[in-house]
């Protein structure tokens, strides 16, 4: 062992036999080495500032301190490093908090053995691991962020409108032509056309129907 190829692993786990276990499973790979193995988050981040591993392998929980204040300070410290979660939790919760610090894997201890050196392997070369039944709570997530974000966009949008351009919107909604629009207002068609291309503009819509439906659905006849 100590060639080039070789990947020095760090094994954090407050539980003595799963250390075991995995120091076990680790010899018998000729490209995996177990430079350090602790039982503590404290201690873990002091094996990675010694030994600069490739890789850790770390708990959520270790010994009633923190597995995620711990990557957090072993990629402050140490950012080469890629850590991976080997965790009994299956918490949503826990797999974003993992990944929003820096980690590139979130494995379940329900795993086999092979998938877990596997793992330690494709965290050496940058890839992320997380379970498929763990992902679908990421691919939600995801969902729900970016359903946000539109919202987010779409409310900025509708607060770049003037005020007589909400007015010629809200004329929109109630099926008024450009012609109809202009008399109420008392201002000719072309005023008006000019009014609708710009609210469409910076509705980022391309018809009146679609205009309208944004009023409605933002609530922005209301405030005509």
């Amino acid at each position: 062992m100590g060639g080039l190829d070789t990947i020095r692993v760090v094994i954090a786990d407050d539980h003595e036999l799963f250390r075991r276990g995995m120091e076990a499973l680790i010899e018998c790979e000729d490209d995996l080495v177990l430079v350090a193995e602790t039982s503590s988050a404290s201690d873990a981040v002091a094996a990675v500032l010694e030994h600069r591993p490739d890789v850790a392998l770390l708990d959520l929980h270790l010994g009633g301190q923190s597995g995620i204040d711990a990557c957090t300070a072993i990629k402050m410290s140490s950012p080469q490093t890629k850590v991976l979660f080997l965790t009994a939790s299956e918490e949503p919760a826990d797999l974003f908090k993992a990944l929003m610090v820096g980690a590139c894997g979130y494995l379940l201890k329900s795993l086999p053995a092979a998938q877990v050196i596997d793992a330690v392997r494709l965290a050496h070369v940058g890839e992320v691991m997380v379970p498929p039944p763990m992902a679908r709570h990421l691919v939600a997530e995801f969902a729900r962020l970016s359903s946000q974000s539109t919202d987010v966009a779409m409310a900025h949008r509708s607060r770049n409108l003037t005020d007589r351009e909400i007015e010629v919107l809200t004329w929109i909604t109630r099926g008024r032509s450009n012609r109809e629009i202009g008399e109420c207002m008392s201002v000719s068609e072309n005023t008006i056309k000019n009014h609708v291309r710009n609210i469409m503009g910076k509705l980022q819509v391309t018809s009146r129907t679609e205009a309208a439906m944004h009023a409605v659905r933002e609530n922005l006849i209301a405030s005509a």
